[in-house]
């Protein structure tokens, strides 16, 4: 490959395959074609595991949630047997 780096706008564009596929033919070429591609699959990767990451927190908060209001739902019935 030769030419100008493609601009951000260009590989955000991009499919992942059309980017995989350009970094394969990138190697034996020019070594800035190369870097530009391996960055930006690594940065989507990135991307994709830190939405990942977000849903899983967003998961875990809510069962906390739930469990601290089902902890005093029990701990009501009990102070209510306790106390009668």
């Amino acid at each position: 490959m030769s030419g100008p780096i493609p601009k951000w706008a260009e590989l955000e564009a991009m499919s992942n395959e059309e980017l995989k596929t350009r970094y394969d033919n990138s190697i034996a070429g020019n070594p800035a074609w190369f870097i530009v591609f391996r960055d930006e699959l690594r940065h989507r990767e990135q991307r994709r595991y830190a939405q990942e990451m977000a849903r899983h927190t967003e998961a875990v908060t809510w069962l906390t949630v739930i469990v601290a209001i089902a902890t005093l739902i029990q701990l009501g019935i009990v102070l209510v047997d306790v106390l009668s």
